[in-house]
């Protein structure tokens, strides 16, 4: 049985780049939250002044810092 007040926590960003904010968000939601799904926006813009990485770049960053501790998965904007 979890100690984690939150079976959930979903985190939201464009994540171009990861910085401290964002890395300070996720950990907080990893101590507080037994799963944590981050969705990637604007998942399907790359190679603009602002989002210049591509989605699978982002995943990969965000996927080296936090390993399996979090999902991660594409939200494009509609």
């Amino acid at each position: 049985m979890s100690k984690k007040p939150y079976r959930l926590g979903i985190i939201v960003g464009r994540f171009q780049t990861i910085h401290a904010g964002h890395e300070y968000m996720i950990n907080r939601a990893l101590e507080v939250c037994e799963t944590v799904g981050i969705f990637v926006g604007s998942s399907q813009e790359s190679e603009t002044a602002k989002n210049p990485f591509t989605y699978e770049t982002r995943k990969e960053l965000l996927t080296l810092l936090f390993g399996d501790r979090v999902k991660i998965c594409p939200l494009a904007d509609i």
